[in-house]
């Protein structure tokens, strides 16, 4: 029937029990709505057809078909009410205005609808949200409507239709809502579904749960992800560009501020997407203190005696009222977190994105300083801090929103209560800032001590085979203690800033209520405190639980993500390779041109005048900027398409020279020509490989020619070691390329360098790693008559006396400065002494001496020398790595509880269980706190004193409980298991084989070291502390709802399993993803440290884009896991907040359904819980899940601690004392034979020879003979049970003796010089107890003898001065004297050199040699060497060929017979008799 209001704006009707006024319904529910909405479709297609092409197939597919048709009914439908409205509305002629523009409103509505849907359908990949929404609220408004003109009984006719404009909408929203990724271009059809899925798919998370049933059924793999795919605007490409683009428009220097300028305008829309949302999530929640008022005084209506009872439609009102408050907490928590978490992927793979751009631009200098080690901690802690700030600014703003909010309520229900409440809520909040003020520079400091372990960390592991071989691992963990010893006091000093946020930030709620309750009753304010009042007032101040709490929380993690966000953008601001000045063929300085040269008296010549030579003019060179010069006044030419060759002893500057002509460095005066950008080829001294294959490698990224890539492999001699390895070219390099040696990764990169076929070539002493027949023949195939670098420009830094025959020019440096310039004959007729330069002198007897060119190479009419098929003595199959391999097997689920126990026994449990008692203390004062006051609320009387006093010494209780528990864990339980963690992982490691290093990649242990131990330090025990504390308050308000509606007990069992269910169905997968996600960024760390580490050389070859594809592979990768992780994550919040919404409508429905017999003290201390009930729950079970996501990072490192350990050996040596073995160093080898795995075949066969004590002999023969064989079956370097034989040292079998007194009575000296990121002093004395160091005067005196005292003492900090992860402060041959330096001050009494005089000039060489004859002269020394100049004055010497000795003497007796092997590999180096 009619009410007497309906022609008003109401809204409810006089006479209509839970009903609106038709007034209402027309003008809001039609005029309105329909008018706005027209709007809304009437901008959206404007912009849909003007900025937006086709993606559909075809212009009208099938379900665009059926929509217009839709639409077509859906006009014909409301035409047809339009025109029946005046009639059924006769009788309210006020209404029939409204009424006709409603249905007129609606009606062009659904034409512009048509419209709008076909330009999104056919425009857009996802059904649109707008269109969507409008139904949705047409839907609900239409059932309205329906259900007022039924129940007036207006008109039945009327009704009926708007029956059938209802089913219309429903009918249009369904079809709406389908998805259309058949009907898309596959152009346009991204691989992940969400892209295409609608909001209520999207709400529903229908994209999301086959990947979750996938994983719950069976292990994912990074592949399986990726064939689910991301969407588009997440990716490197969409994300990265958008913000390198923009910031490539910033020409200012830049700073933090240009930083947040250029995300913001890159990503604005992305970082305001979460406010509606979280704004409707804020608006329903401050909703709740009334409702809660509402029931409170309802159910009051019924247990008050006297009191008259509320008609029952209101309570079954207010549950509706309960539904819908939950409900748009549920969705909007949904909406929210989607939006947040996707504009965090976005910037995620922004940001990662311009730090590894900005690595391909840093000077080589400050990507040297850098170090790989903090490029990790770029990637692995700080883009992830901030990227987590950019979703904690929402819940910050959306706090300080609430507390507003709250305080204005709060006026209205207790007046001026407010006023004191706010002041507590200030002073705590300015308490809370004031410290966490400070907590931005305790994580500075805590992060700087982690940078300075993982930059030491990455340096060993880099070097662990050296450690190990070299037994000076014991050292090892003393140092790494003391690093992590630092980094723990201050991760504990960040716990303790940390902690007094989070004990103030949770006392501030309970003192909030005190001051509330206490002004309210000491002013009188509303009498007694009744149920109601005081239950409605805790609700508000309970409201202010979480905002509170969030801002000390998310304060604090906003300054942690500003400083990371300040350390990347000071990467970012880093120094840059130099820009070229004017044209691209002159390179200038600071200085200017003219200036600079008129100072020389030098002419400018222009580019397109000048010949291709490269010339420098008075040039000055620095490594850095402000540094002092290292080359000085070089005026040099260098001929196009001559062979040019470089010459100098160490640390002479060839190098920097080279990398100098690559523009790596600062041109501080003079002039340099050089040839356009993209016409160098270059090959550094430590060769560059990067993981990929081994053509990748060769090829970078330059179109694939198979018969000029075959030439080039048949001139680097490549042939035979590609068709030995295990998919021929396409085999996988691992990491700095460890599963080759030396000599094949030398001739992978010369190969590069050929392939490229540049007009320039770089060179730098890329023949040292090589034998001495595969350097000939590589040598005469590149560079012979014939030669495939014949008629280039090619500058070869050399020590190879043979090689400089050939060249056309000789440039000689020494001390940074040009000594002389030209032919071999022009020096040799000169007074220059070219020998001196080269690590060769001539052993030739024959007339005169004198050398020609007939000695480089082997003539013509020579026999060649019979050599087998060359194989380089690379690593066994079996210990080929993949840089990926830490994907495999990422998935295995966890079925036991060892990482729970593993980690709870390094907390110890005495710390632990102090933690459980306080916090369990804590826990019940809360139910105590809350039972109290529901006694207060029922006392009755004006007499509070005592009641408020008794509040107050539960709130100061319930404070200091918290505090001890959170500073009993985090000051005693956390700080113990992560030094003991760290500590076994570091013994666990230096314990294990070295069999175990070669399968298991750098990167990966890198990561274990970083990424794992941050979450096991702070991520983990976080979390685990995060659902203790959810625990407790979740268990008590479960506790308090059962004493308020003891039916709702009976549905506990089932809704707790329900809990599980859901959780248990969601980790299944979580853990997959968590693991996937950890995995994946081993290979993003490796591509980035390998930008690092051979930026030069990817420069040179102008191969950044290159890198820039495969960085960005990675990182889509990498980002997958985490899509679905976040996924996963929206999908558990969801569903927890319609678990939620379940219980506050029961409660709701019990109350009403039992307002008879329900306590309204204890229905208040229920309902006041409920309003933190949805959000404490979510911790909880997200706690849990983070909890279950961290242990994986803690099985990671516990699988590291168990590693297996190297095998034990029965110690029966001579005394059994290391001190007293070996006294005389003899070594015998007795018929061995070495295999590297049982199937494969021996790489040393019967190998038997015997070395005197003090005896020096040389090991050489062709790559592949088994040289390193030899030297790792005297270091034990292989399983025992793969060696047979004997191998006695002082007639000592070694199988009797332990490893480390074997290994400690053995220095080692390897073809890569092991340098660690230590002092030099510490560098030197890193194989001696931390407390007996040498002193400096010692240390003085050795670096004397090898030639380094000078090169160090120009160093500022001299010993104390701190080298970078790989020693790059010094050249190649300067970093092996002080290994050779470290090895005097060992003075053990054998020494094992391999290959370490292969960068060494003559000098240096000869240097080398009086060290071996007097320093080391009562030493047994084995010198493993490609150059036989360097071992032909040893005593003996030892030929290997095919894992067989073929020849033993001394190297003149053998030089002085022809036929022998070692005479013919002699020739082929100028060596003769």
């Amino acid at each position: 029937m009619a009410c007497p209001n309906d022609l008003s704006l109401g809204p409810a009707a006089s006479c209509r029990t839970l009903d609106f006024t038709l007034g209402f319904e027309y003008r809001v529910l039609f005029v309105l709505h329909y008018a706005l909405s027209c709007l809304l479709l009437a901008h959206l297609a404007s912009h849909t057809a003007f900025t937006h092409a086709r993606v559909t197939k075809h212009r009208l597919d099938p379900l665009m078909a059926a929509k217009l048709l839709a639409a077509a009914v859906g006009v014909a439908v409301t035409a047809t009410v339009l025109a029946y409205s005046n009639r059924a509305l006769a009788d309210f002629p006020g209404l029939r205005n409204w009424a006709s523009a409603g249905y007129a409103l609606q009606m062009g509505y659904v034409v512009l609808l048509a419209s709008g849907s076909y330009l999104r359908h056919t425009r857009n990949i996802a059904p649109s949200t707008a269109l969507a929404l409008t139904l949705i609220l047409s839907v609900l408004f239409g059932i309205a409507h329906v259900r007022t003109l039924l129940i007036a009984s207006v008109s039945p006719t009327l009704a009926a239709l708007s029956v059938v404009v209802l089913a219309w909408q429903i009918t249009q929203l369904v079809l709406e809502l389908l998805p259309k990724r058949r009907f898309l271009n596959s152009e346009h059809l991204p691989k992940a579904k969400e892209a295409t899925s609608s909001v209520v798919s999207r709400l529903a998370f229908t994209f999301l749960f086959p990947l979750l049933l996938r994983g719950r059924k069976e292990a994912l793999s990074l592949d399986d992800l990726s064939s689910f795919g991301i969407p588009p605007p997440m990716t490197a490409e969409a994300a990265g560009r958008a913000l390198s683009d923009e910031l490539a428009q910033t020409k200012a220097h830049r700073t933090p501020w240009t930083l947040i300028k250029a995300s913001l305008r890159t990503f604005l829309g992305a970082f305001l997407a979460p406010v509606v949302p979280k704004l409707a999530l804020v608006g329903a929640t401050f909703a709740q203190p009334f409702i809660v008022q509402a029931m409170l005084s309802f159910i009051s209506s019924y247990a008050t005696e006297g009191a008259q009872p509320v008609h029952s439609s209101r309570g079954w009102a207010l549950v509706g009222a309960y539904a819908l408050v939950y409900f748009t907490m549920a969705a909007s928590t949904a909406f929210y977190f989607d939006k947040v978490y996707a504009a965090a992927m976005q910037y995620r793979a922004a940001l990662i994105t311009i730090i590894y751009e900005k690595s391909l631009r840093l000077s080589a200098n400050m990507a040297q300083t850098e170090g790989s080690g903090a490029a990790v901690v770029y990637m692995s802690v700080d883009v992830e801090r901030v990227v987590e700030g950019t979703t904690y600014i929402h819940e910050a703003w959306a706090a300080l929103l609430s507390i507003t909010l709250a305080a204005i309520i709060m006026w209205y229900q207790a007046s001026y209560a407010m006023l004191s409440t706010m002041a507590v809520i200030c002073f705590f909040l300015v308490v809370t800032t004031c410290v966490a003020s400070v907590v931005e520079k305790s994580q500075m400091g805590w992060m700087e001590a982690t940078n300075a372990r993982v930059k030491f960390i990455t340096s060993a592991v880099s070097n662990i085979i050296p450690i190990k071989l070299s037994a000076i691992e014991a050292q090892f963990p003393a140092r790494t203690s003391a690093l992590r010893n630092t980094e723990v006091d201050r991760l504990k000093h960040f716990f303790r800033r940390l902690v007094s946020v989070a004990v103030l930030s949770t006392a501030t709620v309970n003192v909030a209520g005190v001051a509330a309750l206490g002004t309210y009753v000491a002013l009188g304010l509303g009498g007694p405190l009744e149920p109601a009042k005081l239950f409605t007032i805790l609700t508000v101040v309970n409201l202010l639980t979480l905002p509170i709490s969030t801002i000390g929380h998310v304060f604090p993690q906003i300054l942690a993500s500003l400083a990371s966000f300040r350390r990347i953008a000071g990467f970012l601001a880093a120094e840059e390779k130099g820009d070229l000045a004017g044209d691209d063929n002159h390179w200038l300085g600071p200085v200017p041109r003219v200036a600079a040269e008129v100072e020389k008296g030098d002419s400018v010549r222009s580019a397109a005048s000048a010949p291709r030579d490269i010339s420098l003019a008075g040039a000055c060179f620095a490594t850095g900027l402000g540094s002092l010069p290292v080359l000085e006044d070089l005026n040099i030419t260098i001929g196009d398409g001559k062979l040019t060759m470089l010459v100098g002893p160490v640390g002479s500057g060839k190098s920097v020279l080279l990398r100098s002509l690559l523009k790596e460095t600062y041109l501080v005066r003079g002039s340099c020509t050089f040839p356009a950008p993209g016409s160098v080829s270059y090959v550094a001294q430590d060769a560059f490989i990067f993981p990929a294959s081994v053509r990748a490698n060769i090829v970078l990224g330059q179109p694939f020619e198979p018969s000029w890539y075959k030439s080039v492999l048949t001139a680097c001699a490549l042939d035979s070691d590609i068709a030995s390895m295990p998919q021929a070219d396409m085999t996988h390099m691992g990491d700095k390329g460890d599963t080759v040696s030396g000599g094949q990764k030398q001739r992978i990169a010369l190969a590069r360098a050929v392939y490229t076929r540049s007009p320039v070539t770089l060179l730098d002493d890329c023949f040292s790693a090589l034998d001495a027949h595969t350097a000939s023949n590589v040598f005469d195939s590149l560079f012979g008559p014939i030669g495939l670098l014949r008629g280039r420009t090619v500058l070869l830094a050399t020590h190879i006396l043979s090689h400089l025959t050939i060249a056309d020019d000789i440039i000689v440096l020494e001390a940074g400065q040009l000594v002389a310039q030209g032919t071999f004959d022009t020096l040799r007729a000169s007074a220059i002494d070219v020998d001196a330069y080269t690590s060769q002198k001539k052993h030739n007897k024959s007339a005169g001496g004198s050398s020609s060119p007939q000695t480089a190479v082997v003539l013509e009419d020579e026999v060649p020398i019979p050599i087998p098929a060359v194989v380089e003595e690379a690593r066994p199959a079996s210990v080929q790595s993949n840089d990926d391999a830490d994907e495999d097997g990422a998935s295995l689920k966890l079925n036991t509880w060892a990482p729970y126990k593993f980690y709870f026994r390094a907390c110890e449990w005495n710390n632990l269980i102090l933690t459980a008692v306080t916090l369990l203390c804590a826990g019940g004062l809360e139910i105590g706190l809350q039972i109290y006051l529901k006694e207060w609320s029922q006392a009755g009387g004006y007499s509070h004193t005592a009641w408020l006093l008794g509040y107050a010494s539960f709130a100061v209780a319930c404070a200091v409980a918290t505090g001890l528990s959170f500073t009993a864990y985090t000051q005693t339980a956390t700080p113990h298991a992560s030094r003991s963690i760290h500590s076994q992982m570091i013994s666990a490691a230096l314990s294990a084989p070295v069999a175990y290093f070669h399968r298991i990649p750098p990167s990966r242990l890198v990561n274990r070291f970083t990424g794992d131990v941050n979450a096991v330090d702070f991520t983990f025990p976080i979390s685990l502390l995060d659902f203790a504390f959810s625990f407790t308050f979740i268990l008590g308000s479960m506790v308090l709802i059962c004493l308020a509606v003891p039916w709702l007990a009976i549905a506990m069992p089932a809704l707790l399993y329900a809990y599980y269910t859901i959780q248990k169905f969601y980790l299944a997968t979580s853990q997959q993803f968590q693991r996937l996600e950890m995995s994946s960024k081993s290979p993003l760390f490796g591509t980035f440290n390998t930008a690092l580490s051979g930026i030069v050389t990817i420069r040179a070859f102008g191969a950044q884009d290159l890198f820039l594809r495969q960085g960005a592979h990675h990182l889509d990768r990498s980002q997958m896991p985490m899509y679905y992780r976040y996924a996963g994550i929206r999908f558990l919040r969801t569903t927890l907040s319609f678990c939620t919404l379940f219980v506050a409508v029961c409660v709701a429905l019990l109350a009403v359904g039992l307002r008879r017999s329900t306590s309204a003290g204890f229905l208040g201390v229920t309902l006041s819980q409920l309003v933190g009930f949805s959000q404490g729950l979510q911790n909880l079970i997200l706690a849990w899940t983070r909890v279950e996501n961290g242990i994986v990072s803690v099985e990671r490192v516990r699988e590291v601690t168990n590693a297996p350990a190297e095998p034990k050996r029965d110690a029966d040596a001579a005394d059994g004392s290391p001190t007293q073995w070996p006294a005389l160093g003899k070594i015998e080898f007795r018929n061995v034979c070495l295999k590297y795995k049982e199937d494969l075949e021996p790489a040393l066969k019967n190998m038997s020879f015997t070395i005197r004590g003090g005896e020096k002999m040389g090991i050489c023969g062709r790559t592949g003979s088994g040289k390193s064989s030899t030297v790792l079956a005297l270091l034990a370097g292989v399983d025992p049970s793969l060696v047979t034989g004997e191998i006695l040292i002082d007639d000592v079998d070694i199988k009797s003796v332990q490893t480390d007194v074997l290994r400690s009575s053995i220095s080692l000296v390897s073809q890569t010089p092991s340098l660690f990121y230590l002092s030099i002093r510490k560098n030197l004395t890193v194989g001696f107890p931390v407390d007996t160091p040498p002193s400096d005067d010692v240390i003085w005196s050795v670096l004397e003898r090898v030639g380094m005292r000078e090169a160090v003492n120009k160093l500022p900090g001299k010993l104390d001065a701190v080298l970078s992860s790989d020693g790059m402060e010094f050249s190649r041959g300067e970093r092996q004297l002080l290994c050779i330096a470290r090895v005097l001050l060992e003075k053990r009494k054998i020494v094992i050199l391999d290959e370490a005089s292969s960068s060494m000039d003559m000098q240096t060489d000869a240097r080398l040699r009086i060290v071996l004859q007097t320093h080391l002269k009562d030493c047994t020394v084995i010198a493993v060497a490609h150059r036989l100049s360097s071992i032909v004055d040893f005593d003996a010497v030892a030929v290997l060929e095919k894992g067989q000795l073929v020849e033993h003497g001394a190297p003149r007796e053998l030089l002085a017979r022809p036929a022998t092997q070692f005479a013919k590999l002699a020739k082929t180096q100028g060596i003769t008799a």
